[in-house]
């Protein structure tokens, strides 16, 4: 795939320099994240040291941007996010356990001078778009190798049978169906494209579907038909190309479900996880995969119902479920299952700020949603630019797709889930900032 016009700034050659290693991590990271476990925290803080750079020799100046209180919203919702995880660290007495827990919420202050970063290099969004592109397929292969047993595992050994690459195979799901839907956002509004191009960029959305797919992750597919209704709405509310449009969109919605119908690992387990929410509600089965969550759940609500305020701490869930599940099953004839004990988290990220934070934690990362989410609306109706429009959207599919993914899984508490949200929530923001010349 060939992306012309990629701005470097031939009269600053430090800027042109930083600007080209902004384009090797936007195009490096989303192609290996897949299939190199080791290498993945490296690309976030040369993001972060090129940032601290620009600030301190005084080339990155705040004060030349004009954000306005839409922008802060976002990135106060970083900070705010950060401050109350170091707030409960301290209100339980800095607990050895929460250490490393409360180091990944610090990430997102990390987050703000990387956002800074974009705006002052400016990279175009074709750019990180064809890495996203490059990634689906990335992702689509190394399912389909380790669906024809072709390659070793790298991760999860155990999870045979199910595509999971450098990571479990709820990430490598959610993630590919994710960058999937991101390859479609810029196929359709991406309108400098051509049509080759963009024609890859659509048989991209089908890989990620297709790796998501062999990945088994069923949580994440609910996502999918809200994703796609997003995208929907961002190209139905401009004038030009709508009936094209909506035939493109039909095919690949037709062929989305075709590939559904045709594959039954798929049926089995939809099937599966309605036959174990059933005998979850009827009988109180908690030995399937769906029963221990729901205890998990429980446990977790229970937390938040008795300390509401600042819940039971950063890094307290595990030891909370210890002492819940004994009471429990001292109550009950039928106890909690005894995975509730095992894990470190609750298996939904909602809940695990709302246990291990309280009200305020949970206020932030909905605060956090909302902003991310009230930025994305607001410019794409705003703005009738493409690449704004672009990007505006993608920071609306993140947002909605990542909160949807959190009703399963504790997203911050994996590194693949939380690299992925500081890349491109701050790269895509930074594309929709109105006074930008692109």
């Amino acid at each position: 795939m060939r992306i012309t016009g990629i701005m470097t700034y031939p009269d600053d050659r430090v800027k042109s320099i930083m600007l080209l290693v902004v384009y090797a991590v936007m195009l490096l990271y989303p192609v290996t994240m897949f299939i190199q476990k080791e290498i993945k925290t490296e690309y976030f803080a040369v993001l972060v040291f090129l940032s601290f750079y620009g600030f301190l020799s005084g080339r990155i100046r705040p004060s030349q941007y004009q954000l306005d209180r839409k922008d802060y919203l976002v990135l106060f919702s970083f900070a705010l996010i950060t401050i109350i995880a170091w707030v409960s660290y301290a209100h339980f007495g800095f607990q050895e356990y929460a250490k490393h827990r409360v180091e990944k919420y610090t990430w997102f202050l990390l987050a703000i001078p990387v956002y800074y970063l974009f705006l002052y290099t400016r990279p175009r969004m074709e750019v990180v778009w064809a890495g996203l592109v490059f990634g689906s397929f990335v992702a689509f292969g190394r399912a389909v190798l380790e669906e024809l047993s072709m390659v070793d595992e790298i991760a999860w050994a155990n999870m045979q049978g199910r595509a999971n690459g450098s990571m479990h195979p709820i990430r490598f799901g959610d993630l590919s169906l994710l960058m999937g839907c991101i390859a479609l956002n810029g196929a359709i509004n991406l309108t400098k494209l051509k049509l080759y191009v963009r024609i890859i960029g659509l048989t991209a959305f089908m890989a990620g579907i297709g790796g998501s797919v062999m990945s088994e992750s069923r949580g994440g597919w609910v996502a999918l038909p809200v994703l796609l209704v997003i995208i929907i709405w961002s190209r139905l509310r401009q004038n030009d190309g709508r009936r094209r449009f909506i035939v493109v969109f039909s095919v690949v919605l037709l062929s989305m479900i075709l590939a559904f119908m045709i594959n039954e690992s798929v049926r089995e387990r939809v099937s599966k996880a309605v036959k174990e929410i059933s005998i979850y509600v009827e009988k109180g089965e908690n030995k399937t995969s769906i029963g221990v969550r729901f205890d998990m759940f429980r446990t977790a609500l229970s937390a938040f119902s008795e300390n509401p305020v600042f819940g039971v701490g950063v890094g307290g869930y595990n030891l909370y479920s210890k002492q819940f599940s004994k009471r429990f099953n001292r109550l009950y004839k039928k106890g909690l299952s005894w995975e509730v004990t095992h894990w470190k988290n609750p298996h939904n990220e909602f809940l695990l700020h709302a246990s291990t934070r309280g009200v305020l934690g949970l206020f932030s990362l909905i605060f956090m949603m909302f902003a991310i989410v009230r930025r994305g609306f607001i410019v794409g109706h705003e703005r009738g630019d493409k690449v704004i429009s672009f990007s505006s959207v993608n920071l609306v599919i993140i947002a909605v797709g990542f909160s949807i993914f959190g009703l399963t899984i504790a997203l911050f508490e994996h590194k693949d889930f939380l690299l992925f949200f500081l890349i491109y929530v701050p790269i895509s923001l930074s594309g929709v900032l109105r006074g930008v010349r692109w």
